[in-house]
């Protein structure tokens, strides 16, 4: 049992979501080896990618509260299969729609198109090797699903407004 009373007002327990681990050892990792103010900005952008990935996760699984079952199916295949070839039409077949009613009704439970969700799931995976493992992009590529480190870096590019480079030696975000 979870002892609550010491919990404030407005807080709230959460999972700790299992693939922010690397992410918070990479921070801690840098805190304590850390003399120079000049590092600040990279702490700055692994806690905040740290919080975001615990945010983003607790309100990705509070947004599919939906009562259709095929895009819940739809949506976990997703998130345990993202390093795997994955097409519309093959998750149209595997939830017994056709591909434009799947699509239509996967934008509508989940406001995103297919597409955009797949990547935002590889993208925000490709984030977690950049910041917690020293692999090449080729490799984080493959591991997250993309087909090379050149489509990688466009898409991630795309949603997270730097390279994957940049993102990795901890680049300033401006938006």
């Amino acid at each position: 049992m979870i002892d609550l009373t010491h919990l404030p007002a407005h807080g709230q327990i959460m999972e700790f979501p299992r693939y922010a681990e690397g992410l918070l050892k990479n921070l801690l990792e840098q805190f304590q080896q850390t003399q120079n103010l000049n590092t600040t900005p990279m702490l700055h952008l692994l806690l905040h990618e740290l919080l975001d990935t615990i945010f983003e996760r607790k309100s990705i699984d509070n947004s599919f509260v939906t009562n259709d079952q095929a895009i819940q199916q739809a949506v976990t295949y997703i998130k345990q299969h993202f390093a795997t070839p994955l097409t519309r039409s093959f998750m149209a077949d595997m939830t017994g729609f056709n591909e434009s009613y799947f699509s239509s009704l996967f934008k509508k439970e989940t406001g995103w198109s297919f597409a955009e969700y797949v990547n935002q799931i590889r993208v925000n995976q490709a984030k977690l090797l950049l910041l917690g493992t020293s692999d090449k992009l080729q490799d984080i590529a493959l591991k997250t699903g993309f087909a090379d480190g050149s489509y990688l870096g466009k898409t991630f590019n795309k949603y997270v407004h730097l390279s994957p480079s940049s993102f990795a030696k901890g680049g300033i975000l401006i938006v």
